[in-house]
């Protein structure tokens, strides 16, 4: 059974390697205080986006440094809305409710939900 390289590079290695943390986040955010809980996901947000705007630049360098053909349309809007809208929740309160905490978490399937209706309905590269 072979496995295409989009599930393997955005839906398995991203799982894999935030899973730990995530659940190292939430389990005792529960367990402490408002104000810690809201710390925790701060780091959590600032980690996501560090983590996608570097992995973004890093892409954007390799293609123009070695002159490759550009097909990453899709999965750059995908990124640069998602890091928008966590930038912005992240921007506009210094304590984080709940709702913000869940609204984060439904990003993934969401952008997961975009970047396929870039690829299927726009026929982006």
């Amino acid at each position: 059974m072979r496995v295409p390289s989009f599930s393997i590079s955005f839906v398995i290695v991203p799982l894999a390697m935030n899973t730990r943390t995530a659940i190292e986040a939430l389990f005792p955010a529960g367990k402490k205080s408002e104000n810690t809980a809201s710390l925790t996901f701060s780091e959590i947000y600032g980690g996501v986006v560090m983590n996608n705007l570097s992995g973004l630049t890093i892409l954007l360098a390799i293609v123009y440094t070695k002159d490759l053909p550009w097909g990453f349309s899709a999965e750059v809007l995908t990124v640069l809305v998602v890091c928008a809208i966590v930038g912005i929740l992240g921007y506009s309160s210094s304590k984080y409710p709940f709702s913000t905490c869940i609204l984060a978490f439904l990003l993934y399937p969401i952008s997961l939900g975009l970047f396929i209706y870039d690829k299927l309905v726009l026929h982006w590269n």
